[in-house]
């Protein structure tokens, strides 16, 4: 199991209502699984177009 470690984010109300609209549809157990697996998908995107524009 990977190693976590804990940060603190100041997130606007706006989105954290948006991440809570996410949550209430039982897809994700915390606001921490979801925001885990944001970060992860839009990390791997960025990663993507980085290699597409400049090689591996």
């Amino acid at each position: 199991m990977q190693e976590i470690e804990t940060i603190n984010v100041r997130i606007p109300k706006e989105i954290v209502n948006q991440l809570d609209s996410l949550l209430e549809r039982n897809i994700y157990k915390s606001r921490s699984e979801l925001i885990r697996v944001l970060l992860r998908e839009e990390l791997s995107q960025w990663k993507m177009k980085k290699e597409a524009i400049h090689g591996k």
